[in-house]
């Protein structure tokens, strides 16, 4: 039987962290930093008082294309795309069938009928399949990248 430990993908932004001193373990499939020398707190209070930067490259992009995009995703989130100018973000979930929460996301509008969105690691394959069963009734395709 093969090591696991070989099939753990690295993040692009892996020297960075490692230059920042961050403490690594496997998430989903990734080698990810989990924690850096200066602690959660400090971490939160800069990132209050400054910035911070979240590296979303473990995370699953999934392109949402067609004239009835923001159509789909009106039905398929709990949120109002065209209220979403392009180049904008919002921060939604996936809802299950029963107005359950499946995921938590990121929607970005890049065009009249073109969205990207950033599904998580641990539910990339899920997100993706039950996007793809939604879009059916749809004029729109659905490409995880």
């Amino acid at each position: 039987m093969a090591d696991e430990t070989q099939f753990i993908k690295s993040l692009p932004l892996e020297a960075l962290h490692i230059s920042a001193g961050a403490k690594f373990g496997a998430f989903a499939g990734w080698n990810m930093p989990l924690s850096y020398p200066l602690g959660v707190m400090k971490e939160h209070l800069h990132t209050r008082a400054a910035a911070g930067l979240f590296d979303i490259s473990h995370m699953q992009l999934v392109e949402i294309d067609g004239p009835e995009a923001a159509a789909f995703l009106a039905y398929a989130l709990p949120i109002d795309p065209n209220l979403l100018s392009d180049g904008q973000s919002k921060y939604t979930f996936l809802l299950n069938e029963n107005a359950g929460i499946d995921d938590d996301l990121i929607v970005s509008r890049l065009s009249t009928a073109r969205f990207m969105i950033v599904a998580n690691a641990s539910r990339a394959e899920a997100d993706v399949a039950e996007l793809v069963s939604r879009a059916a009734e749809f004029d729109v395709t659905v490409t995880a990248l």
